[in-house]
């Protein structure tokens, strides 16, 4: 079940300053997200590893790749595959090469749930967007992709010292 949303006065959202808009859409994508993947005993971070490891499952993936590709701590990336292979999803294996690093891999259990319900993810991305003509998911993706890029810029220059906003 989705968690409701607080209630909105008319056009809360809309009025809203940008930061809080995108703020309530990463719950609201979370909330949707986790209600897929609960039904199979997943959270949509768990969902995300597994995913990130399905795609990159033609060479190694330790848990430092997997923290930076999805963006969490690694001590929170520990956490999600600890559960993640007490549900018998992954196994970790030392690496042959180097015995500091352990490679992450998807069991044969985990191949078939996602082979048999990916579609799942694929349904509620597709109604996301509903609404939307191609070229305004194309353009809204490019949009996105500019204020991710801006906001990668001004942590650079915050760490850098400058805070007037120039580059």
């Amino acid at each position: 079940m989705i968690p409701e949303p607080p209630d909105f006065k008319k056009n809360q959202f809309e009025d809203a300053p940008f930061p809080f808009q995108i703020k309530l859409l990463n719950e609201r994508i979370r909330a949707v997200k986790d209600a897929d993947w609960n039904e199979h005993g997943l959270t949509y971070s768990q969902f995300s590893i597994l995913l990130f490891l399905m795609k990159n499952q033609d060479h190694k993936v330790t848990q430092k790749d997997i923290a930076e590709a999805t963006h969490v701590t690694h001590p929170t990336v520990i956490g999600l595959l600890d559960r993640l292979e007490e549900k018998g999803l992954v196994i970790r294996k030392v690496d042959e090469e180097n015995h500091r690093y352990k490679n992450i891999l998807l069991t044969e259990r985990a191949k078939a749930l996602l082979d048999e319900h990916y579609h799942v993810t694929r349904q509620s991305d597709a109604e996301m967007v509903e609404g939307l003509t191609e070229e305004e998911r194309h353009e809204l993706t490019r949009l996105l992709a500019t204020v991710y890029r801006n906001l990668l810029q001004m942590e650079k220059d915050r760490q850098a010292g400058n805070f007037n906003g120039n580059h």
